[in-house]
């Protein structure tokens, strides 16, 4: 269920964990969710969320915390794209490459709407993989395929700085310093390597390296001319390059940018990444370059 009474939490939780659960407008759910107390457990819960996926959380991240709270993680973008998929924009088998994909909060949703699809996971990270290897198993999907390394333009092995399970960077060390080598390949290698020809979606959140990761996806990206890239572009950027460089190199590929709104509100298109944002941009691409 996506509302569980939880009894031995406050009511204030249970309704804030409520209204932030089944109220489909975003207004106010970032000061309702100060209300919202994650249960006090070593071992984490077990929820059932949007779309049916179910979850094993536990207190302290920022995705958990945020799935907790609202049943899916990033739900302006998810709902884009969920739109898309039911709309039939992917066909009846679409491929789905998840690039930094976490505890899966992209790739099961992903996989549970397209069942006779394949989600790609890409995830370094072995402090997240654990949890995106249960979570597969928790849904008991078939169809999603876990890479555990990077992307990047290279071949080869770079630090991954992972104090944070969410915020794990190549490009940004910890307060910890907590660390791990992990290896780097280029999509386009690992397409070729598996076969994969058609690709339908890309999401990207990969805390810097995202422009990196684009041009080892060149020729995977040229050949699909119907392909959506999802990308968060915010102060990360700007650890390698800048936000309006890696907005203005989607561009140069022949895609179109649009802004995730909450609902009820459509998709909003620029030509121009405003100024200060810092969230996710959805770049669509309906022709083959010439």
């Amino acid at each position: 269920m996506l509302f569980e009474r939880t009894v031995e939490m406050p009511l204030y939780s249970n309704l804030a964990l409520y209204y932030c659960r089944r109220f489909p407008v975003d207004y106010g759910k970032r000061f309702v969710d100060s209300f919202i107390k994650f249960p006090d457990t070593k071992t984490g819960v077990q929820i059932e969320g949007w779309h049916k996926v179910k979850y094993h959380l536990v207190a302290n991240d920022h995705v958990m915390r945020s799935i907790y709270s609202r049943g899916v993680y990033e739900a302006n973008t998810i709902r884009h794209i969920v739109a898309m998929i039911k709309s039939g924009r992917f066909g009846e088998e679409p491929v789905f490459i998840d690039v930094g994909a976490n505890i899966g909060a992209y790739s099961l949703v992903l996989a549970k709407l397209a069942p006779a699809g394949t989600v790609y996971a890409f995830e370094p990270n072995s402090k997240a993989l654990r949890y995106l290897k249960n979570n597969i198993l928790l849904n008991d999907l078939r169809n999603v395929l876990v890479f555990e390394h990077g992307l990047s333009n290279i071949t080869g092995e770079a630090v991954l700085f992972n104090d944070s399970m969410t915020q794990a960077s190549i490009h940004k060390k910890g307060a910890d310093g907590k660390c791990e080598t992990i290896e780097l390949k280029r999509l386009d290698d690992v397409c070729l390597e598996n076969r994969i020809n058609k690709v339908d979606l890309i999401k990207i959140d990969v805390e810097g390296h995202d422009l990196e990761v684009l041009k080892g996806a060149d020729q995977i990206i040229r050949e699909n001319p119907r392909l959506v890239v999802v990308l968060e572009i915010d102060s990360n950027a700007e650890l390698t390059e800048s936000k309006e460089k890696l907005f203005d190199y989607m561009l140069s590929l022949g895609f179109t940018a649009h802004l995730p709104k909450g609902f009820p509100f459509s998709m909003r298109r620029v030509v121009m990444l405003p100024s200060k944002y810092a969230d996710n941009v959805i770049f669509i691409r309906d022709k083959m370059l010439g």
